[in-house]
Protein backbone atom coordinates (compact mmCIF):
# COMPACT_ATOMS: atom_id res chain seq x y z
CA UNK A 1 0.00 0.00 0.00
CA UNK A 2 1.20 3.25 -1.28
CA UNK A 3 1.51 6.23 1.09
CA UNK A 4 2.12 9.96 0.52
CA UNK A 5 3.45 12.67 2.94
CA UNK A 6 4.84 16.17 2.89
CA UNK A 7 6.07 17.80 5.93
CA UNK A 8 9.51 19.14 7.64
CA UNK A 9 11.50 18.04 11.07
CA UNK A 10 8.54 20.00 12.96
CA UNK A 11 6.18 17.43 12.38
CA UNK A 12 8.26 14.39 12.43
CA UNK A 13 7.41 13.55 15.97
CA UNK A 14 3.37 13.74 14.32
CA UNK A 15 4.44 11.66 11.33
CA UNK A 16 5.85 8.86 14.03
CA UNK A 17 2.48 8.44 15.84
CA UNK A 18 0.00 8.31 12.25
CA UNK A 19 2.51 5.97 10.79
CA UNK A 20 2.15 3.76 14.26
CA UNK A 21 -1.53 4.05 14.43
CA UNK A 22 -1.39 3.22 10.61
CA UNK A 23 0.08 -0.23 11.42
CA UNK A 24 -1.06 -0.73 14.46
CA UNK A 25 -4.89 -0.67 12.68
CA UNK A 26 -4.11 -2.60 9.55
CA UNK A 27 -2.42 -5.99 8.50
CA UNK A 28 0.13 -5.39 5.51
CA UNK A 29 3.39 -3.89 4.50
CA UNK A 30 3.34 0.38 3.67
CA UNK A 31 5.39 2.13 1.15
CA UNK A 32 5.66 5.32 2.41
CA UNK A 33 6.65 8.37 -0.03
CA UNK A 34 8.32 11.38 2.12
CA UNK A 35 7.88 14.34 0.08
CA UNK A 36 10.37 17.00 1.40
CA UNK A 37 13.27 19.81 0.87
CA UNK A 38 14.73 20.10 4.28
CA UNK A 39 14.68 16.82 5.93
CA UNK A 40 18.19 14.96 7.57
CA UNK A 41 19.36 12.20 7.69
CA UNK A 42 18.62 12.18 11.54
CA UNK A 43 15.44 12.82 10.99
CA UNK A 44 14.51 9.73 8.99
CA UNK A 45 16.89 7.22 12.09
CA UNK A 46 14.66 8.82 13.89
CA UNK A 47 10.97 7.57 12.09
CA UNK A 48 13.18 4.60 11.91
CA UNK A 49 13.71 4.07 15.64
CA UNK A 50 10.62 4.50 16.38
CA UNK A 51 8.04 2.52 14.01
CA UNK A 52 7.59 -0.57 12.62
CA UNK A 53 10.59 -1.13 9.84
CA UNK A 54 9.24 -4.73 9.14
CA UNK A 55 6.39 -3.39 7.29
CA UNK A 56 7.08 -0.16 6.71
CA UNK A 57 9.78 0.88 4.02
CA UNK A 58 10.79 4.60 3.65
CA UNK A 59 11.14 6.24 0.26
CA UNK A 60 12.46 9.98 1.11
CA UNK A 61 12.08 11.95 -1.99
CA UNK A 62 14.02 15.16 -1.79
CA UNK A 63 11.88 17.85 -3.95
CA UNK A 64 14.50 20.06 -5.84
CA UNK A 65 13.99 23.56 -6.80
CA UNK A 66 14.11 22.44 -10.60
CA UNK A 67 10.57 21.31 -10.46
CA UNK A 68 9.30 25.12 -9.89
CA UNK A 69 10.92 26.17 -12.91
CA UNK A 70 7.60 28.61 -14.46
CA UNK A 71 6.11 28.41 -11.24
CA UNK A 72 4.37 31.33 -9.32
CA UNK A 73 4.55 32.42 -5.95
CA UNK A 74 2.79 34.50 -3.14
CA UNK A 75 3.00 35.10 0.57
CA UNK A 76 0.63 32.08 0.52
CA UNK A 77 1.43 30.10 -2.53
CA UNK A 78 5.15 28.41 -1.73
CA UNK A 79 6.73 25.59 -2.77
CA UNK A 80 5.11 23.44 -0.63
CA UNK A 81 1.83 23.88 -2.03
CA UNK A 82 2.87 22.49 -5.36
CA UNK A 83 4.04 19.29 -3.63
CA UNK A 84 0.46 17.53 -3.61
CA UNK A 85 0.04 19.10 -7.05
CA UNK A 86 2.76 17.90 -9.07
CA UNK A 87 3.37 14.65 -7.17
CA UNK A 88 2.88 12.75 -11.05
CA UNK A 89 6.24 14.58 -11.53
CA UNK A 90 7.94 12.87 -9.04
CA UNK A 91 6.44 9.67 -7.66
CA UNK A 92 8.22 6.48 -9.54
CA UNK A 93 5.97 4.93 -12.25
CA UNK A 94 5.27 1.59 -11.06
CA UNK A 95 3.08 4.19 -8.82
CA UNK A 96 -0.74 3.90 -10.06
CA UNK A 97 -2.36 5.21 -6.80
CA UNK A 98 -1.80 6.38 -3.34
CA UNK A 99 -3.10 7.66 0.26
CA UNK A 100 -2.02 10.83 1.05
CA UNK A 101 -2.30 11.24 4.22
CA UNK A 102 -1.49 15.02 6.64
CA UNK A 103 0.70 14.04 9.28
CA UNK A 104 -1.72 15.46 11.68
CA UNK A 105 -3.83 12.35 11.50
CA UNK A 106 -3.99 9.23 13.40
CA UNK A 107 -5.81 5.84 11.68
CA UNK A 108 -7.99 3.82 14.01
CA UNK A 109 -9.51 1.32 11.42
CA UNK A 110 -8.51 -0.16 8.05
CA UNK A 111 -7.85 2.35 5.31
CA UNK A 112 -8.27 -1.29 2.80
CA UNK A 113 -11.90 0.04 1.55
CA UNK A 114 -10.64 3.63 0.67
CA UNK A 115 -7.28 1.89 -0.83
CA UNK A 116 -8.84 0.05 -3.62
CA UNK A 117 -12.37 2.84 -4.39
CA UNK A 118 -13.16 2.66 -7.41
CA UNK A 119 -12.13 5.62 -9.16
CA UNK A 120 -14.41 5.87 -12.49
CA UNK A 121 -11.83 7.27 -14.28
CA UNK A 122 -11.80 10.03 -11.40
CA UNK A 123 -8.43 11.37 -10.02
CA UNK A 124 -9.43 12.04 -6.04
CA UNK A 125 -11.54 10.16 -3.45
CA UNK A 126 -12.14 12.85 -0.53
CA UNK A 127 -14.01 14.53 2.03
CA UNK A 128 -15.74 17.78 2.57
CA UNK A 129 -15.76 19.45 5.52
CA UNK A 130 -17.85 22.83 5.02
CA UNK A 131 -21.73 23.47 4.31
CA UNK A 132 -23.98 26.34 4.19
CA UNK A 133 -22.51 29.92 3.48
CA UNK A 134 -18.81 28.88 3.57
CA UNK A 135 -19.54 26.34 1.44
CA UNK A 136 -21.38 28.45 -1.04
CA UNK A 137 -18.73 30.96 -0.95
CA UNK A 138 -15.46 29.05 -1.79
CA UNK A 139 -17.92 27.22 -4.72
CA UNK A 140 -18.24 30.91 -6.37
CA UNK A 141 -15.25 31.98 -5.36
CA UNK A 142 -13.59 28.65 -7.19
CA UNK A 143 -15.91 28.83 -9.95
CA UNK A 144 -17.13 24.76 -8.80
CA UNK A 145 -19.75 22.66 -9.89
CA UNK A 146 -23.26 24.06 -8.36
CA UNK A 147 -23.35 20.42 -6.92
CA UNK A 148 -19.85 19.79 -5.94
CA UNK A 149 -18.41 19.80 -2.39
CA UNK A 150 -15.53 21.91 -1.16
CA UNK A 151 -13.28 19.03 0.04
CA UNK A 152 -10.46 19.22 2.70
CA UNK A 153 -6.74 17.82 1.28
CA UNK A 154 -5.69 16.39 4.13
CA UNK A 155 -6.72 12.92 3.27
CA UNK A 156 -6.56 12.49 -0.48
CA UNK A 157 -7.21 8.52 -2.45
CA UNK A 158 -4.97 9.76 -5.66
CA UNK A 159 -5.12 7.94 -8.91
CA UNK A 160 -1.67 8.45 -10.13
CA UNK A 161 -2.01 6.74 -13.28
CA UNK A 162 -5.12 8.96 -14.17
CA UNK A 163 -3.44 12.13 -13.07
CA UNK A 164 -0.20 11.36 -15.32
CA UNK A 165 -2.53 11.13 -18.08
CA UNK A 166 -4.54 14.03 -17.73
CA UNK A 167 -2.83 16.81 -15.65
CA UNK A 168 0.94 18.75 -16.54
CA UNK A 169 2.37 21.35 -14.51
CA UNK A 170 1.81 24.14 -17.08
CA UNK A 171 -1.63 24.52 -16.25
CA UNK A 172 -1.17 23.92 -13.17
CA UNK A 173 1.14 27.38 -13.17
CA UNK A 174 -1.00 29.23 -15.68
CA UNK A 175 -4.08 28.42 -13.32
CA UNK A 176 -2.20 29.86 -9.69
CA UNK A 177 -0.48 32.52 -11.85
CA UNK A 178 -4.21 33.56 -13.03
CA UNK A 179 -5.95 33.07 -9.65
CA UNK A 180 -3.55 33.55 -7.28
CA UNK A 181 -5.05 36.41 -4.75
CA UNK A 182 -8.11 34.07 -4.50
CA UNK A 183 -6.49 31.07 -3.49
CA UNK A 184 -6.72 31.53 0.52
CA UNK A 185 -6.36 28.16 0.93
CA UNK A 186 -3.28 27.62 -1.10
CA UNK A 187 -2.65 24.35 -2.90
CA UNK A 188 -6.16 22.63 -1.29
CA UNK A 189 -8.31 25.43 -3.19
CA UNK A 190 -6.21 24.61 -6.56
CA UNK A 191 -7.36 20.88 -6.30
CA UNK A 192 -11.04 22.05 -5.31
CA UNK A 193 -10.72 24.38 -8.41
CA UNK A 194 -9.24 22.18 -11.05
CA UNK A 195 -10.77 18.78 -10.21
CA UNK A 196 -14.03 19.09 -8.55
CA UNK A 197 -15.10 16.85 -11.55
CA UNK A 198 -12.79 14.92 -10.86
CA UNK A 199 -13.39 14.05 -7.25
CA UNK A 200 -15.15 11.33 -5.67
CA UNK A 201 -16.99 12.27 -2.23
CA UNK A 202 -16.36 10.04 0.65
CA UNK A 203 -18.11 10.05 3.83
CA UNK A 204 -16.47 12.60 6.28
CA UNK A 205 -17.69 10.78 9.07
CA UNK A 206 -15.80 7.84 7.93
CA UNK A 207 -12.46 8.91 6.08
CA UNK A 208 -11.83 12.32 7.12
CA UNK A 209 -13.56 12.76 10.74
CA UNK A 210 -12.63 16.48 12.72
CA UNK A 211 -13.82 17.98 15.30
CA UNK A 212 -16.17 20.08 13.66
CA UNK A 213 -17.45 17.20 11.41
CA UNK A 214 -17.87 15.12 14.95
CA UNK A 215 -19.86 17.93 16.33
CA UNK A 216 -21.87 18.62 13.12
CA UNK A 217 -23.26 15.34 12.96
CA UNK A 218 -23.29 14.67 16.57
CA UNK A 219 -21.41 11.63 16.68
CA UNK A 220 -20.10 9.60 19.78
CA UNK A 221 -16.76 8.20 20.67
CA UNK A 222 -18.21 4.55 20.45
CA UNK A 223 -19.27 5.25 16.92
CA UNK A 224 -16.13 6.62 15.92
CA UNK A 225 -14.11 3.96 17.04
CA UNK A 226 -16.19 1.43 15.39
CA UNK A 227 -16.70 2.91 12.53
CA UNK A 228 -14.79 6.22 11.49
CA UNK A 229 -11.44 5.26 9.86
CA UNK A 230 -9.19 8.12 9.72
CA UNK A 231 -9.20 11.31 12.72
CA UNK A 232 -8.07 14.18 11.58
CA UNK A 233 -6.59 16.81 14.19
CA UNK A 234 -7.22 20.27 11.42
CA UNK A 235 -6.65 23.67 12.08
CA UNK A 236 -5.15 25.11 15.35
CA UNK A 237 -6.76 22.89 18.25
CA UNK A 238 -4.00 20.15 18.07
CA UNK A 239 -4.36 17.38 20.85
CA UNK A 240 -0.35 17.98 22.14
CA UNK A 241 -1.26 21.03 22.94
CA UNK A 242 -1.89 22.63 26.05
CA UNK A 243 -4.83 24.48 25.03
CA UNK A 244 -6.31 22.01 23.34
CA UNK A 245 -10.25 21.66 23.83
CA UNK A 246 -12.09 18.74 22.14
CA UNK A 247 -13.36 14.91 22.19
CA UNK A 248 -11.04 12.85 19.45
CA UNK A 249 -7.89 14.01 20.89
CA UNK A 250 -8.57 10.27 22.91
CA UNK A 251 -7.44 8.64 20.10
CA UNK A 252 -4.02 10.67 19.43
CA UNK A 253 -3.66 10.31 22.73
CA UNK A 254 -4.13 6.15 22.27
CA UNK A 255 -1.36 6.45 19.76
CA UNK A 256 0.91 8.43 21.71
CA UNK A 257 1.01 6.58 24.40
CA UNK A 258 2.03 3.54 22.54
CA UNK A 259 4.76 5.14 20.94
CA UNK A 260 5.84 6.92 24.23
CA UNK A 261 5.51 3.52 26.01
CA UNK A 262 7.48 1.90 22.98
CA UNK A 263 10.37 4.44 24.03
CA UNK A 264 9.97 4.02 27.97
CA UNK A 265 10.08 0.18 27.56
CA UNK A 266 13.34 0.44 25.01
CA UNK A 267 14.81 2.76 27.45
CA UNK A 268 14.06 0.57 30.84
CA UNK A 269 15.72 -2.90 28.92
CA UNK A 270 18.45 -0.57 27.83
CA UNK A 271 18.90 0.37 31.46
CA UNK A 272 18.31 -2.81 33.22
CA UNK A 273 20.10 -5.28 30.53
CA UNK A 274 22.81 -2.76 30.29
CA UNK A 275 25.45 -4.61 31.01
CA UNK A 276 24.19 -7.88 29.32
CA UNK A 277 23.11 -6.14 26.51
CA UNK A 278 27.03 -4.69 26.41
CA UNK A 279 27.98 -8.16 25.51
CA UNK A 280 27.02 -8.64 21.73
CA UNK A 281 29.21 -5.66 20.99
CA UNK A 282 31.77 -6.27 22.97
CA UNK A 283 31.98 -9.52 21.37
CA UNK A 284 31.98 -7.86 17.79
CA UNK A 285 34.50 -5.46 18.98
CA UNK A 286 36.97 -8.40 20.02
CA UNK A 287 36.33 -10.64 17.05
CA UNK A 288 37.04 -7.24 14.74
CA UNK A 289 39.99 -6.39 16.92
CA UNK A 290 41.49 -9.91 16.70
CA UNK A 291 40.63 -9.97 12.62
CA UNK A 292 42.55 -6.91 12.77
CA UNK A 293 45.46 -7.56 14.73
CA UNK A 294 45.61 -10.88 12.76
CA UNK A 295 45.45 -9.65 9.15
CA UNK A 296 47.95 -6.74 10.65
CA UNK A 297 50.13 -9.23 12.30
CA UNK A 298 50.35 -11.84 9.51
CA UNK A 299 49.14 -10.23 5.96
CA UNK A 300 49.62 -6.61 7.14
CA UNK A 301 53.31 -7.03 8.94
CA UNK A 302 54.31 -9.78 5.65
CA UNK A 303 52.49 -6.89 3.55
CA UNK A 304 54.83 -4.28 4.92
CA UNK A 305 57.74 -6.65 4.02
CA UNK A 306 56.93 -7.41 0.83
CA UNK A 307 56.36 -3.72 -0.25
CA UNK A 308 59.49 -2.83 1.05
CA UNK A 309 62.32 -4.88 -1.58
CA UNK A 310 61.43 -3.83 -5.45
CA UNK A 311 61.53 -7.47 -6.80
CA UNK A 312 59.73 -9.11 -3.77
CA UNK A 313 57.03 -7.06 -4.32
CA UNK A 314 56.65 -7.31 -8.03
CA UNK A 315 56.62 -11.21 -7.82
CA UNK A 316 54.67 -11.26 -4.91
CA UNK A 317 51.82 -9.27 -7.39
CA UNK A 318 52.37 -11.43 -10.36
CA UNK A 319 51.51 -14.63 -8.34
CA UNK A 320 47.71 -13.27 -8.70
CA UNK A 321 45.87 -15.25 -11.17
CA UNK A 322 44.75 -11.56 -12.81
CA UNK A 323 47.20 -8.96 -14.05
CA UNK A 324 49.65 -7.32 -11.57
CA UNK A 325 48.08 -3.44 -11.90
CA UNK A 326 44.87 -4.88 -11.17
CA UNK A 327 45.72 -7.26 -7.98
CA UNK A 328 47.65 -4.13 -6.96
CA UNK A 329 44.30 -1.80 -7.34
CA UNK A 330 42.09 -4.38 -5.23
CA UNK A 331 44.70 -4.97 -2.84
CA UNK A 332 44.47 -0.83 -2.43
CA UNK A 333 40.35 -1.12 -2.57
CA UNK A 334 40.83 -3.42 0.27
CA UNK A 335 43.57 -1.03 2.47
CA UNK A 336 41.30 1.75 1.98
CA UNK A 337 38.22 -0.16 3.67
CA UNK A 338 40.24 -2.04 6.02
CA UNK A 339 43.64 -0.10 7.01
CA UNK A 340 45.76 -3.50 7.93
CA UNK A 341 48.77 -0.98 6.91
CA UNK A 342 49.14 2.70 6.21
CA UNK A 343 48.49 3.60 2.86
CA UNK A 344 51.93 5.68 2.27
CA UNK A 345 53.63 2.14 1.60
CA UNK A 346 51.75 1.19 -0.76
CA UNK A 347 51.64 4.86 -2.80
CA UNK A 348 55.52 4.18 -2.69
CA UNK A 349 55.62 0.77 -3.62
CA UNK A 350 53.24 1.90 -6.58
CA UNK A 351 55.88 4.42 -7.31
CA UNK A 352 59.04 2.45 -7.61
CA UNK A 353 57.01 -0.13 -9.81
CA UNK A 354 55.01 1.97 -12.39
CA UNK A 355 56.90 5.16 -11.56
CA UNK A 356 55.08 8.57 -10.94
CA UNK A 357 52.24 8.33 -13.06
CA UNK A 358 51.48 5.47 -13.54
CA UNK A 359 51.48 4.26 -9.77
CA UNK A 360 49.76 7.18 -8.72
CA UNK A 361 46.41 6.09 -11.19
CA UNK A 362 46.76 2.74 -9.57
CA UNK A 363 46.40 4.12 -6.24
CA UNK A 364 44.04 6.39 -7.29
CA UNK A 365 41.96 4.29 -8.74
CA UNK A 366 42.08 1.73 -5.89
CA UNK A 367 41.27 4.77 -2.96
CA UNK A 368 38.12 5.72 -5.51
CA UNK A 369 36.81 1.82 -5.51
CA UNK A 370 37.47 1.61 -1.85
CA UNK A 371 35.76 4.85 -1.05
CA UNK A 372 32.88 3.28 -3.13
CA UNK A 373 32.61 0.20 -1.40
CA UNK A 374 32.33 2.21 1.89
CA UNK A 375 29.53 4.34 0.64
CA UNK A 376 27.68 1.61 -0.19
CA UNK A 377 28.29 -0.54 2.95
CA UNK A 378 27.12 2.58 5.08
CA UNK A 379 24.55 3.38 3.01
CA UNK A 380 22.47 0.21 3.09
CA UNK A 381 23.62 -1.01 7.03
CA UNK A 382 23.80 2.32 8.41
CA UNK A 383 25.05 3.64 11.78
CA UNK A 384 25.19 0.49 13.83
CA UNK A 385 27.46 -1.06 11.16
CA UNK A 386 29.37 1.62 11.02
CA UNK A 387 29.99 1.45 15.08
CA UNK A 388 31.33 -2.02 14.70
CA UNK A 389 34.53 -0.59 13.06
CA UNK A 390 34.91 3.03 13.70
CA UNK A 391 33.94 5.21 16.85
CA UNK A 392 30.76 6.93 16.06
CA UNK A 393 31.39 9.91 18.75
CA UNK A 394 34.67 10.83 16.02
CA UNK A 395 31.83 10.93 13.27
CA UNK A 396 30.02 13.48 15.49
CA UNK A 397 32.93 15.74 15.69
CA UNK A 398 32.48 16.55 11.45
CA UNK A 399 28.59 16.75 11.30
CA UNK A 400 28.99 20.27 10.60
CA UNK A 401 29.80 19.25 7.30
CA UNK A 402 26.56 18.01 6.47
CA UNK A 403 24.63 20.83 7.37
CA UNK A 404 27.23 23.53 5.40
CA UNK A 405 26.34 25.49 2.33
CA UNK A 406 29.97 24.69 1.24
CA UNK A 407 30.09 21.38 1.79
CA UNK A 408 31.91 20.04 -1.69
CA UNK A 409 34.56 22.78 -1.29
CA UNK A 410 34.97 21.68 3.12
CA UNK A 411 35.49 18.15 1.34
CA UNK A 412 38.55 19.18 -0.64
CA UNK A 413 40.20 20.86 1.51
CA UNK A 414 40.25 18.10 4.17
CA UNK A 415 41.49 15.36 1.40
CA UNK A 416 43.72 18.00 0.51
CA UNK A 417 44.87 18.39 3.79
CA UNK A 418 47.42 15.51 4.91
CA UNK A 419 46.94 13.72 8.28
CA UNK A 420 43.25 14.13 8.16
CA UNK A 421 41.34 11.15 8.87
CA UNK A 422 39.79 10.56 5.32
CA UNK A 423 38.61 7.21 5.19
CA UNK A 424 36.85 7.88 8.41
CA UNK A 425 35.31 11.02 6.96
CA UNK A 426 33.78 8.83 4.10
CA UNK A 427 32.46 6.61 6.49
CA UNK A 428 30.53 9.24 7.91
CA UNK A 429 29.48 10.73 4.69
CA UNK A 430 28.05 7.42 3.81
CA UNK A 431 25.32 7.86 6.01
CA UNK A 432 24.40 11.81 4.87
CA UNK A 433 22.95 12.95 1.69
CA UNK A 434 25.69 13.78 -0.31
CA UNK A 435 25.83 12.46 -3.42
CA UNK A 436 28.14 9.69 -4.53
CA UNK A 437 29.66 10.88 -8.12
CA UNK A 438 30.48 14.93 -6.55
CA UNK A 439 32.07 13.17 -3.36
CA UNK A 440 34.04 10.53 -5.56
CA UNK A 441 35.26 13.60 -7.77
CA UNK A 442 36.11 16.00 -5.60
CA UNK A 443 38.08 14.02 -3.17
CA UNK A 444 40.00 12.15 -5.61
CA UNK A 445 41.41 15.42 -7.18
CA UNK A 446 41.81 17.15 -3.47
CA UNK A 447 43.94 13.40 -2.95
CA UNK A 448 46.09 14.25 -6.14
CA UNK A 449 48.98 16.55 -4.27
CA UNK A 450 49.50 13.83 -1.85
CA UNK A 451 49.40 10.35 -3.73
CA UNK A 452 51.74 12.11 -6.84
CA UNK A 453 54.13 13.13 -3.49
CA UNK A 454 54.49 9.09 -2.20
CA UNK A 455 54.79 7.75 -5.93
CA UNK A 456 57.87 10.15 -6.58
CA UNK A 457 58.98 8.99 -3.12
CA UNK A 458 59.18 5.53 -4.84
CA UNK A 459 60.30 6.40 -8.04
CA UNK A 460 63.13 8.07 -6.95
CA UNK A 461 64.19 5.91 -4.47
CA UNK A 462 64.09 2.73 -7.27
CA UNK A 463 66.42 5.03 -9.19
CA UNK A 464 68.85 4.99 -6.03
CA UNK A 465 68.23 9.05 -5.41
CA UNK A 466 68.41 8.92 -2.19
CA UNK A 467 68.85 12.28 -1.22
CA UNK A 468 65.82 13.42 -4.16
CA UNK A 469 63.50 10.96 -1.90
CA UNK A 470 64.91 11.90 1.54
CA UNK A 471 64.08 15.72 0.58
CA UNK A 472 60.77 14.62 -0.94
CA UNK A 473 59.83 12.63 2.63
CA UNK A 474 61.44 15.34 4.59
CA UNK A 475 58.70 18.06 2.62
CA UNK A 476 56.23 15.79 2.59
CA UNK A 477 56.48 15.22 6.60
CA UNK A 478 56.76 18.93 6.98
CA UNK A 479 53.50 19.78 5.08
CA UNK A 480 51.61 17.38 6.96
CA UNK A 481 52.30 18.37 10.16
CA UNK A 482 51.77 22.02 9.48
CA UNK A 483 48.50 20.77 7.13
CA UNK A 484 47.13 18.55 10.33
CA UNK A 485 47.79 21.84 12.53
CA UNK A 486 45.89 24.33 10.11
CA UNK A 487 43.39 21.95 9.47
CA UNK A 488 42.56 21.12 13.19
CA UNK A 489 42.12 24.46 14.02
CA UNK A 490 40.32 25.42 11.18
CA UNK A 491 37.38 22.64 11.67
CA UNK A 492 37.90 23.51 15.48
CA UNK A 493 36.76 27.23 14.53
CA UNK A 494 33.53 25.17 11.96
CA UNK A 495 33.01 23.52 14.74
CA UNK A 496 33.04 26.00 17.68
CA UNK A 497 30.93 28.24 15.43
CA UNK A 498 28.05 25.23 14.76
CA UNK A 499 28.07 24.92 18.87
CA UNK A 500 27.55 28.24 19.43
CA UNK A 501 24.61 28.37 16.44
CA UNK A 502 22.68 25.76 18.05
Amino acid sequence: MNILVTLDSNYIDKLIVMLNSLTDSNSGDFDIYIAHSSLEASDFLKIIMNTDTRRIMLHPIKIFDSLFVNAHFTSRITKETYYRLLLFEYLPLNVGRILYLDPDIVVINSVESLYNIDFENKIFAAAGHTGGVVKKFNLMRLNMGRKSEYINAGVLMINVEEMRKCVDAKSIFAFIGSKGKLLFQADQDVINALFWDKTIYIDPCVYNCDEHTFKKYLLNLKWVQKNSVIIHYDGKNKPWNDDYSGSLGVFYKKYAGKVRSHREKARSVFKTEKKRNLIIPIISAAVLLILFLILHFTYGRKLLEIVSDYNTFKSWLSAFAVPPNLAFVAVRAFQTVIKIIPAEPLEIASGYIWGVFGGFFYCLLGTEIGSLVILVITRKFGVKFISCFIDTSKIDEWSFIKNSKRKYFLLFVIYLIPGTPKDLITYFIGITDTKTAPFLFITGVARIPAIISSTWCGSTLIDKNYIAFIAIFAGITVFSLAGTAVGTKYFNKKRGAENNYK
